[in-house]
């Protein structure tokens, strides 16, 4: 055995005594904690009633209850988005006359671009499975650009935004 091996072991043959010697003897068995349970009906409802003046008298519960309130109401912009909010509510595909198209997700795979139409994947260049001639001509991160050959036509989709 080489002199680097025979003090490796005995650094870990020391560590493996001092551990078996601390947990052995230095370390006391903790008391186990005692939960008081029963009792009588009127002294919850005192507690009870205590816990509830207390709540009512802290200051914390006032901005707590604002920061609440705030949380479940309609909020006007999301504060996380930094992009356009554009749904397809608020602007109607091709202006008013065509398919019912949605665009729902972008995905750059940094060679290609793929986008999700009517949940289905597509990238430029292909065909939409709908009745008609379209064809995905464009792909950005907002919006997309589908060719209608039949009217010769461009008809701009915005990305749909999920509300939850």
């Amino acid at each position: 055995m080489k002199k680097r091996e025979k003090i490796i072991l005995a650094v870990m043959s020391a560590c493996i005594l001092f551990f078996a010697v601390y947990y052995v003897f230095l370390s006391a068995p903790s008391a186990p904690t005692v939960a008081v349970t029963g009792g009588k009906s009127e002294d919850s409802a005192k507690m009870m009633t205590e816990i509830s003046n207390s709540l009512k008298k802290d200051e914390t519960v006032e901005p707590d209850s604002y920061v609440i309130a705030r949380a479940e109401s309609n909020w006007e912009i999301d504060p996380f988005y930094k992009g356009v909010l554009a749904s397809a509510k608020d602007k109607p595909a091709g202006g008013g006359k065509g398919p019912d198209i949605i665009y729902s997700g972008y995905v750059d795979l940094g060679v290609k671009r793929v986008a999700v139409i009517n949940g289905n994947p597509y990238e430029i260049g292909d065909k939409l499975e709908l009745t008609g001639a379209y064809y995905l001509k464009q792909i950005d991160s907002t919006r997309v650009i589908v060719v209608d050959r039949e009217q010769s036509r461009n008809i701009t989709i915005p990305l749909q935004q999920e509300t939850f």
